[in-house]
């Protein structure tokens, strides 16, 4: 080696740490640049110059050079805002964007979380390129290879039937008793209305002396039949026999008048499979003390076979509270594993009040075989019957007003009724060495050989947590980066220095021979 071979160990100085210089400058230009990820210049040295010397073969070095740049992912801070779309990795994970220009040909991954859906409905970053992700089964789960996350603006919700409505209400334990309504029928028919009529009478009055009686009931119910034939004319006569008629089939409670056949009235807004809504009523008639029944109807005009501005019986049971305003039993069913007992264990599942099998069928051409469980959540105290809160679980079509996403990455869809639905959900993937990832511009990475192949998941899978309204700053420290800078200013100029120093021992060679 000779003088001027410090020459070029100068000069390798001064080109490692110009490159270095490089990157700080790159660093501290994207401080402000969402999801960026910071890079550093690592030195190596060269491979050195054997030469001799009185004690042996020594090395001397001949410079350095820039092994490599490498990519820093350490975790940004996060910046909340104000919109649902924007996202930001928790983790190792990155989201997956291709460019819709190529037919989704190849992924690129990127950390910076600046989501838009755009005009077609598909979720796209500030470049345009497409996020990726995958489609879900009726059941939430996902199914497929990666797709563009896209979404049907003009899209309905199908509707959803009501199957359960939960009532909870207080039923009044001083409510006055209602009495068997075949009792003040039979009674009306043996006056003077069907005595004015001419009507034989005999079975109206045996039933009026024992109104509970099914075999006068049935005697009562032929007797009517063959009177309404015969007194077709009397007006009278068929008002009186038609309330005999109906206080035999609906003993306490009758539809035809149902004010006065019970105690309390609720009433709730249901759905069938078409989402049409439907009201329908549940009256409470006290019959004894601690007994209740409950009947539910709907407007017979809705139902099959129903009589327009006529109440339709669609459901009915009875209850029974203890002597404490618990409810015991419902429909003849314990509530509790030791009946009547109600600090043994509740049953479970918790006994339902149900709607009768076929009574919803609806004329509308929805599903003919909807029923209703009602949780009957009821209370029998010493205060005035009222409903604490009631709820159903159905809903009608709707129109999709608002896009989002959660923290799953699930895309949910916020439609007009009220009821969100997950339409997608975002894949992510992390790389076993992303260090090696190749940036490509555009805050976007590409898969290098050294990089491995990804691993794409979802959350929850071990590819990271997603935040919503919330991005990802860059990771840049810029204290950091001017310190780096200092110390890479001060290694310029001292490699400038060797070459200068160099120059002077060359001109002191030269200047041997004058």
């Amino acid at each position: 080696m000779g003088v001027s071979s410090s020459l070029y160990s100068g000069v390798s100085g001064l080109n490692a740490n110009a490159n270095a210089m490089s990157v700080i400058g790159n660093n501290i230009a994207n401080a402000n640049t969402i999801g960026f990820k910071s890079s550093r210049a690592i030195f190596g040295d060269l491979l050195s110059s054997q030469i001799s010397g009185s004690g042996g073969t020594s090395q001397v070095g001949r410079g350095v050079g820039l092994s490599i740049v490498d990519n820093v992912f350490s975790q940004g801070t996060f910046e909340n805002t104000e919109t649902n779309t924007d996202l930001a990795v928790e983790g190792a994970g990155f989201f997956i964007v291709s460019d819709p220009s190529t037919g989704n040909a190849s992924n690129n991954y990127t950390r910076a979380g600046a989501f838009r859906f755009n005009a077609e409905g598909f979720l796209v970053n500030p470049e345009g390129y497409n996020l990726m992700g995958f489609q879900l089964d009726e059941n939430g789960n996902t199914i497929g290879d990666l797709t563009p996350i896209w979404t049907n603006t003009q899209s309905f919700t199908p509707a959803e039937p009501t199957s359960s409505v939960d009532l909870n209400t207080n039923l009044d334990s001083d409510s006055v008793t209602i009495p068997n309504g075949a009792t003040a029928a039979s009674n009306s028919v043996d006056a003077e209305i069907i005595a004015a009529g001419g009507v034989t009478n005999v079975a109206y009055t045996n039933l009026a002396a024992d109104p509970d009686n099914a075999a006068l009931q049935t005697a009562a119910l032929t007797q009517a039949t063959a009177d309404a034939v015969t007194y077709a004319g009397n007006l009278e006569v068929l008002a009186a026999i038609s309330d005999l008629q109906d206080s035999i089939t609906y003993p306490y409670f009758n539809p035809n008048d149902p004010t006065a056949s019970s105690n309390y009235a609720t009433s709730i807004q249901v759905f069938d499979s078409l989402g049409s809504t439907h009201l329908m009523t549940t009256y409470f008639t006290k019959t004894d003390d601690q007994n209740w029944t409950w009947n539910t109807v709907v407007n017979g005009s809705e139902v099959t076979g129903g009589t327009p501005g006529e109440l339709e019986i669609v459901g009915n049971g009875t209850l029974v509270f203890d002597s404490s305003g618990d409810l015991i039993t419902i429909d003849g069913v314990d509530m509790y594993t030791i009946p009547g007992d109600t600090s043994s264990d509740p049953v479970f599942p918790r006994p339902m009040a149900t709607t009768t099998g076929g009574a919803l069928d609806w004329i509308n051409g929805s599903i003919q075989t909807q029923q209703v469980d009602i949780d009957m959540q009821t209370s029998q105290y010493s205060s005035p019957s009222v409903v604490v809160s009631q709820e159903q679980d159905g809903f009608g079509t709707g129109t999709l007003v608002k896009l989002s996403v959660d923290e799953f990455g699930n895309v949910i869809g916020n439609f007009s009724n009220g009821t969100p639905r997950r339409l997608m959900r975002l894949g992510l993937a992390k790389f076993t060495n992303p260090n090696s990832l190749d940036k490509i511009g555009n805050n976007m990475y590409a898969q290098s050989n050294n990089s491995g192949v990804p691993v794409v998941g979802t959350v929850g899978s071990g590819v990271g947590r997603i935040f919503t309204n919330a991005l990802e700053l860059s990771n840049v420290d810029l204290a950091q980066e001017f310190v780096k800078m200092i110390t890479t200013q001060r290694g310029f100029s001292a490699n400038s220095k060797t070459i200068t120093t160099t120059d002077e021992m060359l001109a002191e060679v030269i200047n041997l021979k004058r």
